[in-house]
């Protein structure tokens, strides 16, 4: 990725409200195009509604550009994990009426039958990834869930038998990867192309192991059985099922090297052969916290295994930068949007934050629930990204525009964040931080003429991102220059499609006619906080 200059304040206007409007120059440079933007754009649960009542959520997916991972079942309550599915710890493992796969099967169907999923399933592993989580232990009482729906189990206490049990899962959700003779056992096998499977998120929090040494022992012989049911094929390609390392809980960077290097080095040689993914979750704070805890997850992967993927698993925001709903009742719509849009703009500025840094990210819930309710509780805490009825809010329509920067011939210009500090008078000192604006653009450069495809009419995608929140609802106004264009004389077109908390879809203003002089295009424009906003540059034909 090739940034020119940065994003400054080196000027700042005075409009009619003279202390709310902050001038936020972006400098970007079209000539030096790098990798393509990284859709990063995992999701909790699956879209099939699990309350009663509401909307099943396949097609609005679909319109909104799609996840690339489902990752099922965290969230949801314990019957859904290998606690419910298992539920007698004494029953035989090797007997298919052992298993209660009635509700977690209802999920995984669904996101099984999500376009991409199946492809998924072959060698390449790809575009969209259907993870399992293998928690708790076996029997519904090592399981428990809070008032907030938060899932706890304990250590497992007999690590083969509960491997045995993983397996014997994996085969009923895998049904294309079973010999004839499999099949007449396991006679009651799905194919839901469950081809990723977690050992135990937060491994030393909710997931009840007592040290790192169990976690370690636990993970090889889980690792290990799980690559002797479902081994690499003749030809050499990769393993049918990919093992994804038990995703650490961190809070800081620095815990990077204490959790997953401490991981690795005790798993020593295995490592290679029982990793094909290191996973970590984390709640942060601003993009940047999120970046800093990402990139030394990466500096250690790097130098202890090589070429192995990294996901992000489970991103939170914290609450003293997106503090919950309060108690439904008193909810207005207002705050219920705003909730909505601070939650979109932290999860694109995230996306933009991480790319080239993780190879996937996952976030957010796709019920309408934020965490599943306990069966006694009465609290809801929604979710930010659509109401029940399956209506979209502003955080989906952000998840939206940030999706409008994949594929395509796409290739990433570049990614900045702004240095938005301000003089004292025209808005108050600190009340914006640098890590609070994120820009990525996009150039398409082959993209072929509306109406005319035998010509070409680039095509220059800029995304932005003010992940402010908490503060008194302001503008902000954002000057975008383009550098090293360079396509001749061309008529240049700028269509913004901002998100608002009004925003139900990503619809573009009035388009404007902006001027292309030396290789430079300027497009200045003003914007809200905390806001998203997705501009496209047409080059028309030349003339």
């Amino acid at each position: 990725m090739s940034v020119a200059g940065g994003c400054k304040s080196d000027a700042v206007t005075l409009p009619s409200d003279y202390n709310k409007v902050t001038y936020k120059p972006v400098r970007l440079d079209a000539s030096a195009t790098g990798s393509s933007f990284a859709a990063l754009a995992g999701l909790m649960g699956n879209p099939q509604p699990v309350v009663e009542g509401d909307k099943n959520l396949f097609e609005t997916l679909q319109e909104v550009g799609g996840p690339t991972l489902f990752r099922i079942p965290e969230g949801y309550l314990c019957d859904y994990t290998l606690s419910g599915i298992f539920p007698n710890p004494a029953a035989d493992p090797e007997v298919e009426a052992s298993y209660n796969f009635s509700k977690i099967d209802t999920i995984l169907q669904t996101a099984g039958a999500y376009p991409g999923v199946a492809a998924a399933a072959g060698d390449g592993f790809g575009p969209v990834k259907l993870s399992f989580q293998a928690i708790f232990d076996l029997g519904l009482d090592t399981c428990s869930v809070d008032g907030d729906g938060i899932q706890t189990g304990q250590g497992i206490v007999d690590v083969p038998r509960w491997t045995t049990v993983v397996v014997n899962a994996l085969r009923h959700w895998n049904q294309s990867l079973l010999s004839a003779s499999d099949l007449l056992v396991y006679k009651g096998a799905r194919d839901f192309h469950v081809r990723h499977v977690e050992f135990i998120s937060d491994p030393l929090g909710r997931g009840g192991f007592a040290d790192m040494g169990a976690v370690v022992a636990a993970y090889r012989i889980f690792g290990q059985g799980v690559r002797d049911a479902f081994p690499s094929p003749a030809t050499g390609g990769p393993a049918p099922i990919r093992l994804v390392a038990p995703s650490f809980a961190l809070t800081a960077a620095t815990e990077a090297e204490s959790t997953i290097g401490a991981f690795l080095d005790a798993l020593g040689g295995d490592a290679a052969t029982l990793i094909d993914v290191i996973a970590f979750e984390t709640v942060a704070e601003s993009p940047q916290d999120a970046q800093d805890i990402a990139k030394a997850v990466r500096a250690v992967v790097d130098a202890k295994l090589p070429g192995t993927a990294i996901w992000l698993a489970r991103l939170d925001v914290a609450e003293a930068t997106v503090p919950s709903l309060p108690t439904q009742s008193l909810i207005s719509e207002t705050q219920r949007r705003t909730w909505s849009l601070a939650h979109g703009a932290f999860s694109v500025g995230t996306r933009i934050a991480l790319q080239g840094v993780v190879d996937e990210l996952g976030m957010w819930r796709l019920d309408r629930r934020y965490r599943t309710v306990t069966p006694t509780s009465t609290s809801v805490e929604e979710s930010p990204m659509w109401r029940s009825t399956g209506k979209v809010l502003p955080a989906t329509v952000a998840f939206k525009a940030a999706n409008r920067l994949r594929g395509n011939g796409q290739k990433l210009l570049g990614v900045v964040y702004g240095d938005t500090t301000v003089e004292a008078g025209i808005v108050d000192a600190g009340t914006v931080e640098s890590e609070k604006i994120w820009v990525a653009a996009t150039l398409e450069a082959e993209r072929p003429c509306p109406n005319d495809e035998e010509n070409v009419c680039p095509m220059i995608r800029v995304l932005v991102a003010n992940v402010e929140s908490g503060a008194e609802a302001r503008q902000v106004e954002y000057q975008v220059t383009l550098t090293g264009v360079n396509a001749g004389t061309r008529l240049v077109t700028a269509r913004r499609s901002p998100v608002r908390s009004s925003s139900e879809d990503l619809n573009a203003e009035a388009p404007e006619q902006v001027a292309l002089s030396e290789g430079v295009i300027a497009y200045r424009f003003a914007s809200a906080v905390p806001g998203v906003d997705y501009v496209e540059f047409e080059l028309g034909v030349s003339q």
